[in-house]
């Protein structure tokens, strides 16, 4: 798909927006496996639940999600956002177990509950998320304010259309895991 903007009322099935290049994709409804494996840019906007492999690598190809923004208003499955190299991911329910694995790099916003064995093998990234336990085997570094934080959500709900967390919120910054040479960072949102 490339530069189209497809809205779809109803349900749909697996590799909703796979490969995607460039353009817009909004459902109402629930998608199955596979919603933007591979995308390279654009928008999809889920106003439903999705099954397994979310943004994940696409058969026969090593690389998942690639660039673009992916958001979700429900639930992600297991083995989701696997080998993410790019781009931004907001998920506004919980997320399913074996999920962002070996991922390279990008953001992730979590909203809800996280699933076990989370971020195995992650190599950069930023994960922000209510769930103290993703932090276990970080360093923390300070609570911070950060200004560009809100920039960026503003930026977010502005696309997506709808606002997650509350204004002027804390975050605790954690750093690079200590049972791996990643350098990924997660800022734990304290409510």
């Amino acid at each position: 798909m490339k530069n189209m903007k497809i809205t779809v009322f109803g349900h749909a099935g697996n590799s909703f927006g796979k490969e995607m290049l460039s353009g817009s994709l909004k459902i109402y409804g629930n998608t199955l496996d596979y919603t933007g494996a591979g995308i390279r840019g654009g928008n999809i906007l889920v106003h439903g639940s999705t099954g397994k492999f979310l943004a994940g690598k696409p058969i026969g190809k090593n690389e998942g999600m690639v660039d673009g923004l992916i958001y979700i208003h429900g639930n992600v499955g297991d083995y989701s956002i696997e080998r993410m190299r790019r781009g931004i991911i907001v998920i506004n329910g919980d997320i399913g177990s074996y999920c962002c694995s070996n991922m390279i790099s990008g953001s992730i916003l979590i909203k809800g509950k996280i699933g076990n064995h989370f971020c195995d093998g992650i190599k950069r990234g930023t994960v922000i998320t209510t769930q103290k336990k993703t932090t276990l085997n970080y360093i923390p570094t300070n609570n911070s304010n950060l200004s560009f934080f809100n920039f960026y959500m503003k930026k977010l709900y502005g696309i997506i259309g709808k606002k997650i967390f509350p204004d002027r919120i804390k975050l605790q910054r954690f750093y690079g895991r200590q049972d791996s040479e990643s350098l990924s960072e997660i800022f734990l949102i304290n409510k």
